[in-house]
């Protein structure tokens, strides 16, 4: 989440400034740009909060328009950002974006000249760790976290991300949000292991712990006496986390796991 440069969209043309690099959008559209079929097709227009600032054909054809991640719903209005569901509509609720992608522009400036809409998105990956509200007729909280819109490739991008993003919630404060984020990395933790990963692989890429070797980990992670059930403990209980955490805070005082680690 540290690229920097820009990309202006206009009339469907790209020009990058800056060192351009490539970024993950929504997962369901990773063109960038039209409407996601099926999302909100009939939530009416009148419910934008502001002005759309570009007709929905001109800005839809630049940049992404519905879609759980996208900055714009389907009529091309500007989704409201949130920080808990109280600051959404009755009928919203608040959606963490790093649940749909691992990198989304922190900024996306859009106006119409012309007939033309022109669009100016930073590629700094930071906007997954907004959020902004979502309708929950069209996208129920349960359906927040969708696992299968990625593959076994790219799920440990997508978790770095989830992590990234509880980090910044839970130092915010935010219970709502942390406990959705929490729950989707868990969720995608346990996807990873059915991927076929090596558990002593992702629990020591989920800890975080001062001073120690990647691989020293996983030697003696692979030379421990713990069992699969207490590997896959391990894992879901690191992943839960969003403040940096290492293996042996979850460990008990005494137990085969704190003395593997060297607690």
């Amino acid at each position: 989440m540290h690229r920097e440069a820009l990309v202006v969209l206009v009339g469907g043309l790209l020009a990058c400034e800056g060192s351009a690099s490539s970024t993950t959008q929504d997962p369901s559209n990773p063109t960038g740009a039209g409407t996601e079929a099926g999302d909100e097709a009939h939530e009416p227009a009148s419910e934008c909060a502001t002005a759309p600032v570009c007709s929905a054909d001109a800005l839809c054809e630049v940049t992404s328009c519905g879609g759980k991640t996208a900055a714009f719903n389907h009529f091309g209005c500007a989704r409201t950002t949130c920080e808990a569901d109280v600051d959404c509509m009755p009928t919203e609720s608040c959606y963490p974006r790093a649940m749909g992608a691992s990198c989304l522009p922190s900024s996306e400036t859009c106006n119409e000249d012309d007939g033309s809409c022109g669009c100016v998105v930073t590629q700094d990956c930071s906007g997954v760790l907004g959020a902004h509200c979502l309708p929950t007729e069209f996208y129920p909280v349960d359906g927040y976290c969708d696992v299968g819109a990625f593959t076994c490739d790219t799920m440990a991008e997508w978790q770095a991300g989830l992590r990234a993003a509880l980090a910044h919630h839970e130092g915010a404060g935010r219970a709502e949000l942390v406990e959705r984020l929490s729950s989707c990395s868990v969720t995608v933790a346990d996807a990873r292991s059915a991927c076929g990963e090596s558990p002593c692989a992702l629990l020591c890429g989920l800890s975080e712990c001062e001073g120690t070797d990647a691989s020293a980990c996983v030697a003696a992670c692979e030379g421990s006496p713990l069992d699969a059930t207490e590997l896959q403990a391990s894992i879901l209980a690191l992943a839960a986390r969003g403040a940096p955490s290492c293996v042996c805070e979850i460990c008990e005082s005494g137990s085969a796991c704190e003395a593997t680690w060297g607690c």
